[in-house]
Formats: structure tokens, C-alpha cells, sequence
């Protein structure tokens, strides 16, 4: 996801990009009120695919909080961003930590940056080897092959003397791919500079999903629609 972002290019405005704060507080609380009701008395959780830190800020005022994510950049900036996490740089699809978990979150959709339905399951039996009896897992699909819709995507700030543009055009390709156009203008010192970038990402079914996370070793109890959790849920239990 960070490569195809070019990261380096606009680290000093990705926050404001795309982080909404009270978006991001909201869904930690909506997190801490689930992993009250299915493990009370978690201490610890790991976030896969943590980018710049932005649920963690949040997460680390309830639990002792392990970030994972495959960019060094994002790593350094959550590092300095929430001092009190541990923060890795990993594959979401292969990671082998030695450290087990009361609760696991890989939010926002970032699953889809599994480059097929085999990387995306082993994902998924990553989290499972790495939770703690009666640990639990919220997985946040990109989207689902039933439910995908095509958009554009646009934010600005223009404030003297920098600011930035963003547009993004999400469209499907293939049955299984989206491909994700992002289009980046940025003012420094009233210099403009304009960047670039392309990803594709997975599409997988409901039922792919739900085959994955049982096959993991896990139990479904619940699925969360787009208003009940951003962008919908999975809500995973480790069989004590």
C-alpha cells in the first residue's frame, strides 16, 4: 500500500490527507466497546498494517499496543507518533512475531493489499497463531466482490504557503482487482510539485472471507454492516 502511495514524496502531508481524527477516535471506542464484550480484560493488541499510527494513538490509551506494517517510513512516524507502542516493520502475509495477543485489529480496508485469496487466508492464520486463547480478531474488508462500487475520491488544503490536492479514482478491472489512481499536488514554500501513483488491490467474496477465517481456526460472531463499523466487520474468536 505505502509503495504505491509514494510514500517518501508526501510523508509530511499524509496525516492531513488521510487521517480524520474523529474518525479514527470513534472507531477505537467502537473497538474498546467490542473487546470488552468478547474478552474483557484484554491488555494487549496488535495492529496489523498500522500506517502512520493514526488507531493506535487511540488504541494506546486502553492496551499495551504492538503496530505492524510493511513500510519503514510509516513504522518511523507511528514510532514518534505513539511512544508508548511497539512498532515492527512486517508483511501482514508472513510475520512471525514470537509474541501472543489479547485482541488483533486490520482495519481500513488494508486486506486488500493481499495480492490473492492465498495470501489473504495466510494472513489471517497469521493473526490466529499470534492471539492468546479466547483472543479476538476485527478484520475490515476493502470491500467485497457483491458490495464494491466504483468512485472518486478528493481532499485539499490550501492554506499560505503550502497546502495540498488529493483526488483518487477507484474503478474495478477484473472480477478480483480494483485499481486505485492517485493523483497528489503539493505546496511547499510556494513551490507545487505533483505526484503520481497506481495500486491494485484484491477484491474477495463474503463467502471467501468467512471460508478463510474459518479455515484459520477462528468463529464468526459477528458481521458488522457499514454503519454499524467504517467500512463493515468481522468480528473473529480464537477457540479457547
Amino acid at each position: 500500500m505505502t509503495a504505491a502511495l509514494g510514500f517518501s514524496k508526501i510523508s509530511a502531508y499524509y496525516d492531513e490527507m488521510y487521517v480524520n481524527e474523529n474518525h479514527y477516535k470513534e472507531e477505537v471506542d467502537r473497538i474498546v466497546e467490542l473487546v470488552n464484550r468478547y474478552n474483557p480484560g484484554a491488555k494487549s493488541i496488535l495492529d496489523i498494517a498500522c500506517g502512520t499510527g493514526a488507531q493506535a494513538k487511540y488504541l494506546a490509551e486502553h492496551y499495551a499496543v504492538t503496530g505492524l506494517d510493511l513500510s519503514p517510513e510509516m513504522v518511523a512516524i507511528a514510532k514518534a507518533k505513539v511512544p508508548a507502542g511497539k512498532f515492527l516493520v512486517g508483511d501482514m502475509c508472513a510475520f512471525s512475531l514470537g509474541v501472543y495477543f489479547d485482541a488483533a485489529v486490520n482495519l481500513y480496508g488494508s486486506i486488500g493489499f493481499a495480492e490473492d485469496l492465498d495470501a489473504m487466508k495466510a494472513s489471517i492464520k497469521c493473526v490466529y497463531d499470534h492471539l492468546n486463547d479466547a483472543g479476538m480478531f476485527i478484520l475490515t474488508p476493502w470491500s467485497t466482490k457483491e458490495t464494491f462500487k466504483e468512485g472518486l475520491v478528493a481532499k485539499s488544503r490550501a492554506e499560505m504557503p503550502n497546502g495540498f490536492c488529493r483526488m483518487e479514482s477507484v474503478q474495478r478491472i477484473s472480477d478480483n482487482k480494483i485499481q486505485v489512481q492517485m493523483h497528489h499536488l503539493v505546496a511547499h514554500d510556494l513551490q507545487i510539485t505533483y505526484h503520481k501513483n497506481e495500486s491494485l488491490v484484491s477484491l474477495f467474496s463474503e463467502a471467501e472471507y468467512r471460508s478463510a477465517i474459518e479455515e484459520a481456526g477462528f468463529t464468526i460472531a459477528e458481521r458488522l454492516s457499514t454503519t454499524e463499523f467504517r467500512m463493515g466487520a468481522f468480528i473473529c474468536l480464537k477457540s479457547r
